[in-house]
């Protein structure tokens, strides 16, 4: 069972920009499956630029909160918060939409594709729309570059972008 809620009283953090909004705020989010509560009123803030690590014993929640904020479980209570603004996320393609991604410990990448590829996978871009999606051709030059982008954000260098995932370090692949 995972409760990160802190005290009202508590100081404001001094690293935090006065009057400042979070990126996501999470507000006394629960979850739970059955008779089982995994999530019991968790609040959280994170804010622009911050890392936030999450820690605790097997069975505390952490898999289970990443996976309410990716969209992949429903919250049986509580809201979410995107730059101030309320946002409730109903799949991970809501997800997605929100600019919310998930980068899993287990990493699920096709060793015989391309980054782009591997990013693109099962929601690639394609047209014309009027076709059937399996007879579309791929904008490949468009994922290239919106993928290329996107590690440019991130910080993320490759040494060859179109080197196959597989021959790529296990940091690199992580990226």
């Amino acid at each position: 069972m995972m409760n990160a809620t802190t005290s009202k009283d508590e100081s404001p953090r001094p690293d935090r920009v006065l009057g400042s909004v979070p990126e996501l705020a999470l507000r006394n989010v629960s979850k739970r499956f059955g008779a089982i509560v995994a999530l019991d009123e968790v609040a959280l803030e994170v804010n622009r630029g911050e890392v936030l690590a999450l820690l605790g014993d097997n069975g505390a929640g952490k898999s289970t909160l990443i996976k309410c904020i990716s969209g992949v479980y429903h919250i049986d209570s509580g809201s979410m918060e995107l730059c101030g603004k309320p946002i409730q996320i109903h799949s991970p393609a809501d997800a997605r939409r929100a600019g919310i991604e998930t980068v899993y410990q287990d990493l699920a990448l096709f060793d015989n594709l391309s980054p782009s590829a591997n990013f693109y996978a099962g929601r690639e871009l394609a047209s014309p729309s009027w076709l059937p999606r399996g007879m579309r051709f791929l904008r490949s030059r468009e994922m290239d570059d919106a993928t290329r982008n996107l590690l440019k954000q991130l910080r993320v260098v490759l040494p060859n972008f179109g080197s196959l995932v597989g021959l790529m370090s296990g940091g690199q692949r992580q990226a």
